[in-house]
């Protein structure tokens, strides 16, 4: 095993700005996945009488997954979870 390599990656995982990062990215993930539920919860609402998926076998399942993707992908673009991400980084 080189241990200079591993020396090096130790101390990579040590260092303050590293770790600091590491529970940016963690609470960044954790605020959006937070707008996600949110988001697809509001969509689900908004198309509980929707024909979207029309009206065959497993529509139900179909436009479960289409509001799934959309909330996926709308997260962290509304500003909720910035929100949320900014008030908790400043108690930190």
């Amino acid at each position: 095993m080189n241990t200079n390599y591993y020396n090096m990656n130790k101390n990579y995982f040590n260092d303050t700005k590293v770790k600091e990062s590491l529970k940016d990215n963690q609470l960044r993930e954790a605020t959006n996945n937070l707008e996600s539920i949110f988001v697809k919860k509001m969509l689900e609402i908004a198309y509980k009488n929707s024909n979207i998926a029309g009206k065959g076998p497993g529509h139900e399942i179909i436009k479960s997954m289409y509001i799934d993707e959309l909330s996926k992908v709308g997260s962290g673009s509304i500003g909720i979870s910035q929100m949320i991400y900014d008030s908790l980084k400043d108690k930190r």
